[in-house]
């Protein structure tokens, strides 16, 4: 007959004791991860919190209020337009075409002169898909048969506007008035302006 009474201690106390203290002290991955979790979640749910009740008590700007005459697109620089005259060029004879009123913004202000200045910069500028070689049979008006390509239309066309103020105006395009500026593009719609390698 065997004993049940013996010294040694019961295995399934033991193993209960060890799994928690297993529990407790576990080296796992998934444990790692557990708890790594819950402290990156509790610093962001913080810093949330905190910053939320935070800005509630804040009444005054920490920063002075800009004027928005004051304020000019940094984002964006010139690809096409080496020389900033010729720009500035554009930029009022395209504030002419479309001003600001009422309704809205105008040209500068929606940056349509760095628009034109991105495209005259790429291929459509360059007339890249273009077919430009001779022989050119017969003269028909309705296509462009010019040798210049469109950037070189568009610098030849500023600087044309700048020569028409200085000589009817005394000053430069940009600096000249609204309506003489007005009247500078109307004489170019009208056909008035002959520019040389335009039709």
């Amino acid at each position: 007959m065997t004993d049940n009474n013996n010294n040694e201690p019961d295995d399934t106390a033991n193993s209960t004791s060890q799994n928690h203290a297993n529990q407790n002290h576990d080296p796992s991955r998934r444990r790692f991860i557990k708890n790594t979790g819950m402290v990156v979640g509790g610093l962001a749910g913080g810093s949330l919190l905190g910053g939320m009740l935070t800005n509630q008590f804040q009444t005054e700007p920490t920063t002075a209020p800009v004027d928005e005459k004051e304020q000019k697109i940094f984002m964006e620089a010139r690809m096409f337009f080496t020389r900033y005259e010729e720009f500035v060029v554009l930029e009022q004879a395209t504030e002419r075409i479309f001003p600001k009123n009422d309704n809205g913004p105008g040209a500068i202000e929606l940056g349509v002169p760095y628009f034109i200045d991105k495209q005259l910069a790429g291929p459509w500028g360059m007339n890249g898909k273009d077919y430009r070689q001779g022989p050119f049979t017969e003269s028909d008006p309705s296509t462009d048969l010019s040798r210049l390509n469109r950037g070189e239309i568009f610098i030849s066309g500023l600087r044309k506007m700048n020569q028409l103020s200085h000589k009817q105006f005394d000053s430069s395009f940009d600096e000249a008035e609204e309506d003489q500026q007005i009247k500078i593009l109307q004489d170019f719609e009208d056909g008035k302006v002959d520019m040389k390698g335009v039709d």
